[in-house]
Parts: structure tokens; C-alpha cells; sequence
């Protein structure tokens, strides 16, 4: 939810990195479907989609009506910015929003995989922009 209260405010700047998103309600179904099966003692990963992050920003932006992000912002910037801010988020005892493992994610290009999970049950995933509508719908940001 963070994600989608920042980037509905709208950013002109974005991360070059990539992820997996996936709905609640999907997840929810899988873990249900699984218990019902005969399936013990397997591990499965539960990925609705994979994209840049840019396109999940875009996405968001467009469902809440503000401007897309423009411009992609390099890590050694980003970096720089933390660096620098972090002595005032500790003057007001504030916790800084810009962690190194905060800025490694979003910089870091991941593809997880779900076909052994999508082969041991029958599910469709929502789409990623069902996902945001409905994280929209049921949060007032």
C-alpha cells in the first residue's frame, strides 16, 4: 500500500528496476485450493505478473488520474540522496525513507516464476491493473 499512496500522488521520477506483483484475493484462492488438494509438503511461489516498476508507477498513475513518471532516476543518484539526507531524518529523529535494501529493490531486476504452482491447480491470476483498481477501490488514499 505504500507504493500505491506515494505514487497516486504522482512522481516525476522512477526506479529502472523490475518485480513481481500478485493480488491478495489470488493468493488467498491458491493457499485455499491447495489445502483442499492432496498436496503436502511443496513449496510454490504465487506470482500474478512480472514488470518494471515503471510500468506498475504508470499504472497506478493512470488509475488515479496524475501524471506519469518522466524520468528515470539512476541508483548512484539515488544513493547520493539518501546519503545526504540521512543527518536530517536524524536531527528530527524521523526514520529515513531511503534504506540501502530499499534502494537495492528498486533497482534490482527479478522474474520469479509460477508455473509449478499454475501446473498443480487451475487458477487465473488477476491482471495487474484489476489488482490496483480493486487496492484503490478498497482504500480511500
Amino acid at each position: 500500500m505504500t507504493i500505491l499512496k506515494t505514487a497516486s500522488k504522482g512522481l516525476r521520477f522512477y526506479p529502472t528496476g523490475s518485480n513481481a506483483t500478485v493480488d491478495v484475493r489470488d493468493v488467498a484462492v491458491c493457499l485455499k485450493k491447495l489445502m483442499q488438494s492432496t498436496i503436502k509438503s511443496e513449496r510454490f511461489l504465487c506470482i500474478g505478473s512480472n514488470q518494471p516498476i515503471q510500468v506498475l508507477l504508470n499504472e497506478i498513475a493512470d488509475q488515479t488520474k496524475v501524471n506519469r513518471p518522466k524520468y528515470a532516476l539512476s541508483k548512484r543518484v539515488v544513493r547520493i540522496l539518501a546519503i545526504v539526507t540521512l543527518p536530517i531524518f536524524r536531527l528530527f529523529g524521523a526514520k529515513p525513507p531511503l534504506s540501502k535494501d530499499a534502494i537495492d529493490s528498486a533497482y534490482k531486476t527479478v522474474s520469479y516464476n509460477s508455473d509449478k504452482l499454475k501446473s498443480s491447480i487451475d487458477h487465473s491470476f488477476y491482471t495487474l491493473s484489476e489488482t490496483i483498481e480493486n487496492s484503490i477501490r478498497g482504500r480511500i488514499i
